[in-house]
């Protein structure tokens, strides 16, 4: 009589629950995402980083088809740019791999926008992407023989803020599959940056510093440079901020109060307003020169003249708003590129 063995009796190796389907006798063991979050993690500490594949036979690994060996994606463009922005995706395989397919996938989003079969030749573009590609230079350089070509190229042309986001390339044949992701932001500077002051009284002003039309969301900021020193700043912390996003773009408006008596009475006082992003290495600034002045109620300053009312404006020799606009950083950034090498993934024995 021969003995049955059940799922307790057995010590299977943790890679083999990775396996579907019987082997030598032994039941099917779960798959992976029906596992318990601990035993995830225990089975993704294999060597590699990824899933290990098997063959038929238990605990024997098998030579890996397709792999990616690294993806390579623009980190940061301006968007509107000619470029050119290219997105490569490098992979190795077998030469009796058959039925090659490349696929582009963006945001997680279901169905690829850019899909390549090697017997078919030509790629199948969606439509919204049709005007974004280089199709004469988004191929696999040195031609479409299935495997010998190792690598497939996206050009990118005058991208958009939409365009921002995570790109996935997909590399299959009928036996064995990657893939690997890596993320672009298309960043829009604004169209818009003012910074001025209104005088609503004569012994107050209130600062105003926008920004309009840009992605992603800006980040202000109000400083007062110090007496005597150049260098060191004071950041405003009585501001009130306001956005707002239209048609994919950014409007930001921030406001602070300031006291004349709070300042020095007998020599300007320099305020400064910067924007950046958060998520790239991007910043400008503008400076505002401030005299305590007795103005008239709600008499609006800027560029050296001053609203008298009744429609009048008139030059006065007068200390005015000496606003310059200052570059301290340029776009380090705008092409560099995000590079991702992945590991040969075939455990070790």
């Amino acid at each position: 009589m021969q003995s049955q063995i059940t799922a307790e009796a057995v010590s299977v190796d943790p890679r083999l629950l990775l396996m579907s389907g019987d082997v030598a006798g032994r039941p099917s063991p779960p798959p992976f995402e029906r596992l318990p979050a601990r035993q995830k993690r225990r089975l993704l500490c294999i060597p590699g980083g990824r899933r290990p594949r098997w063959n038929g036979q238990a605990g024997v690994p098998r030579a890996s088809a397709i792999e990616i060996t690294k993806l390579t994606v623009p980190r940061v463009v301006e968007s509107g740019l000619e470029g050119p922005f290219d997105l490569d995706c490098q992979y190795r395989c077998n030469e009796s791999d058959s039925k090659l397919v490349v696929k582009w996938f963006f945001n997680g989003e279901p169905q690829p926008f850019y899909q390549w079969i090697a017997e078919m030749q030509k790629p199948v573009v969606a439509e919204r992407y049709e005007q974004s590609l280089d199709m004469d230079r988004s191929h696999a350089p040195g031609g479409a023989d299935a495997c010998n070509t190792h690598t497939w190229q996206l050009r990118l042309v005058k991208p958009t803020i939409d365009m921002s986001g995570k790109y996935r390339c997909e590399v299959l044949t009928l036996d064995d599959q990657d893939s690997a992701e890596a993320s672009m932001m298309v960043f829009a500077p604004p169209s818009t940056f003012h910074f001025n002051y209104t005088k609503s009284s004569s012994d107050r002003a209130t600062l105003l510093c926008e920004v309009d039309g840009a992605f992603p969301m800006p980040h202000l900021k109000m400083y007062r440079l110090l007496v005597d020193s150049e260098d060191d700043q004071a950041e405003l912390v009585n501001v009130q901020l306001t956005t707002e996003r239209k048609e994919g773009y950014y409007r930001a408006v921030m406001t602070s109060e300031v006291m004349d008596n709070a300042l020095p009475q007998d020599e300007a006082t320099v305020f400064l307003c910067s924007y950046s992003f958060k998520e790239i290495k991007y910043q400008r600034l503008k400076r505002l020169t401030y005299m305590p002045a007795r103005l008239g109620p709600e008499e609006k300053q800027s560029g050296g003249s001053v609203n008298l009312g009744c429609g009048v404006r008139a030059r006065l020799s007068l200390p005015f708003p000496d606003v310059r606009e200052h570059r301290p950083s340029n776009l380090g950034p705008q092409k560099r590129r995000e590079e991702r090498v992945l590991r040969n993934s075939t455990p070790t024995s």
